[in-house]
């Protein structure tokens, strides 16, 4: 009994720690902001691949094992931050505008790895050019909530 109860209280303080809180406003919008700033990194790294594969001075396998790091960094960047709980109306509203940019970032890295993969360089670049703006987006909204 005594060894089911503790297993119990295990379980339930390792679930707890899954998902964040945030219990104000301003707390989260800290989060949110440093969200931003996280995937500004991961869409930075991606489009520094595909700087080097438009030189053709590396070999796909490299390029799509940086751009799969870069794909990973991204979907867990964005996992984090949906895992956080806003605590508020605007707070829902901060989440929305920030997920969009993050589903953008990710889907477009995912993109770039496939088109890496199968040594369509070209694509690569156009994707990494279409990253250009969501990164510049995520910056503003980083400076805008830190």
């Amino acid at each position: 009994m005594l060894r089911a109860s503790a297993i119990a209280i295990a379980t339930g303080l390792i679930l707890s720690g899954c998902v964040g809180s945030a219990r104000w406003s301003s707390a989260y919008q800290g989060k949110a902001g440093a969200t931003a700033d996280q995937m500004v990194s991961a869409v930075e790294t991606a489009r520094l691949s595909a700087r080097v594969a438009a030189t053709h001075k590396a070999f796909a396998p490299y390029l799509s094992v940086m751009i799969a790091e870069a794909e990973q960094d991204a979907d867990s960047i964005q996992g984090a931050f949906h895992s956080i709980q806003p605590p508020d109306d605007p707070s829902d509203v901060l989440r929305d505008q920030l997920g969009r940019l993050l589903s953008i970032a990710t889907d477009t890295i995912s993109r770039m790895r496939i088109a890496a993969r199968r040594s369509d360089f070209g694509e690569v670049e156009r994707l990494a050019n279409s990253l250009s703006g969501v990164s510049e987006k995520l910056d503003a909204f980083a400076q805008a909530h830190s």
